[in-house]
């Protein structure tokens, strides 16, 4: 047994200990009233969980084909992700903020940024068959790719405003005021204070 396959058995070894321990965490919030923070955390566990399952075999390929470093690395990567947007949302609680309105408008912004892609995704695919005939046309007509956009509006419709007939995406500052600052204020004070909370 080489060196690699060792350290390789000890990590796979840990990730499923890992995993056992979101399995356990998950089993006792089953049936409670949980709050905002902790549905984002219970969903942030899961996601991890679902990724951390997938390196095990990964790893396991690894030992023979060094070239699984790449699909390795990108779902550690996601791993990652996950975890900063994690520490990035816990910033807005607080516990002055008992109906977590700051971190229900930070979510509304990952929210609205993934739409944002949606649309952006939509408007690259009305216009990239006239670049380059060998790409499949996405939408038949121009009322075919309005007539998604407008779906897609009425799907998140608290995302959106008009204005001079023109709908589109909030700002976001639009999400965040006034609580955001509020609450980083807060934080700030408890830090200066000695009180993190």
């Amino acid at each position: 047994m080489t060196r690699t396959s060792e350290y390789i058995g000890a990590l796979v070894n840990l990730i499923r200990e890992f995993n056992s321990l979101i399995d356990e965490f998950g089993t006792e919030q089953t049936g409670k009233q949980l709050t905002k923070m902790q549905k984002v955390c219970n969903d942030f566990l899961q996601r991890m969980r679902l990724n951390t399952e997938a390196l095990v075999p990964l790893f396991e390929l690894y030992i023979q084909r060094r070239g699984m470093i790449q699909p390795i690395g990108l779902i550690i990567r996601s791993c990652l992700s996950d975890f900063l947007t994690f520490c990035y949302l816990v910033t807005f609680t607080h516990q002055n903020d008992k109906e977590e309105k700051s971190l229900g408008n930070e979510l509304l912004l990952l929210e609205k940024d993934f739409v944002s892609s949606i649309l952006k995704v939509f408007e690259y695919e009305s216009k990239i068959h006239k670049y380059n005939a060998d790409i499949p046309q996405r939408f038949e007509s121009a009322d075919a790719y309005h007539q998604a956009r407008t779906e897609l509006e009425n799907m998140f419709k608290y995302l959106f405003k008009t204005e001079n007939k023109v709908t589109k995406l909030k700002k976001p500052i639009e999400f965040r005021e006034p609580l955001w600052m509020n609450c980083l204020i807060q934080k700030k004070n408890d830090l200066a204070a000695g009180h993190p909370s």
